[in-house]
């Protein structure tokens, strides 16, 4: 790839970036092809699909607009999420390691 390419796509690349994070609609529908295939099966369990830059911006725009009105919980460090078994077995293992160690 020519690097007038590269340098090409980094700039659609970074405008697409900071028109999402902008929220400047326009913006990021400009980056887009008329149509665009998504995969979203992982994270929403979602058939892949082909749609319209203007359906895609939309959804997007919504899904922002939800954010703002009903903030996420982020869950906590892993740490954090340790059931109390799982606590006293970690405790348990470094116990038994420092134990075996010496």
């Amino acid at each position: 790839m020519e690097l007038n390419n590269k340098i090409i796509i980094q700039e659609l690349i970074a405008h697409f970036a900071n028109s999402f994070d902008a929220k400047d609609w326009d913006g990021l529908e400009s980056c887009l092809t008329e149509s665009l295939f998504t995969d979203y099966s992982d994270l929403r369990g979602t058939s892949p699909g082909t749609i319209s830059a203007s359906e895609y911006v939309k959804v997007r725009r919504e899904a922002s607009i939800m954010r703002l009105t009903f903030p996420v919980q982020r869950a906590p460090p892993a740490a954090l999420r340790w059931s109390s078994s799982e606590n006293r077995m970690r405790k348990n293992s470094r116990h038994t390691a420092s134990i075996s160690s010496s």
